[in-house]
Formats: structure tokens, sequence, C-alpha cells
């Protein structure tokens, strides 16, 4: 986990790539299922995940796990300015990375 979190800017409309590293050496982590999750107060709603490194779609969200490099990718498309926030790369039930993310118009 980064001790600080990483910012990101899309513009509405557009795409943004989000990307989370983790430790490869953390077998546990390196293994389990990744998820993606939006702050909201401080409960984190799941937005995707990915399982068994394939692409899972969602309208709007797609993510993969690449654990040749303990790198995750959370493709977001056709952005708004509600999706403006803080996310969380989770893997299992802990998180490993935080990404603070703005839309602009």
């Amino acid at each position: 986990m980064s001790d600080a979190a990483d910012a990101v800017t899309g513009i509405t409309g557009g795409s943004v790539i989000i990307n989370c590293a983790y430790d490869l050496k953390n077998v546990k982590t390196r293994d389990s299922a990744k998820s993606f999750c939006k702050m909201l107060g401080s409960e984190c709603t799941m937005v995707t995940e990915v399982k068994n490194d394939l692409w899972i779609p969602e309208e709007r969200f797609s993510m993969i796990d690449d654990k040749s490099l303990g790198l995750v990718s959370v493709l977001i498309r056709n952005l708004t300015v509600n999706d403006s926030g803080t996310y969380r790369c989770k893997a299992d039930s802990t998180w490993f990375q935080e990404v603070k993310f703005n839309v602009e118009q």
C-alpha cells in the first residue's frame, strides 16, 4: 500500500485508465481476486472486480490484473463529474492503493 493517494484527472465524456501496483512478493495479494471501489463516507462501494485474470466488463468500468507485472488496471469510460472521488484498489479484504480521481468539464 502506498503512503499517499495517487491523483488522477479525467475530462467529462472521456476515458481514463487507473493503474494500481502491488508487491509481487506478497503471494496472498498476488493470488487474490482484485476489486475497485469508491469511498462513500466510511464505506467503500464496489465498482468492478476481476477474477482469474479475465476482463469482467461492466457498463462503463473494466478491470484486469497483470500478475506478471503486479499491476491492476481499471478503465473508466464516458466519464461524468459524478465519477470524481476517492477510490481504492483492493485485494481480498484489504486495500493496497488509494486514488483521488477528479473529472473536469
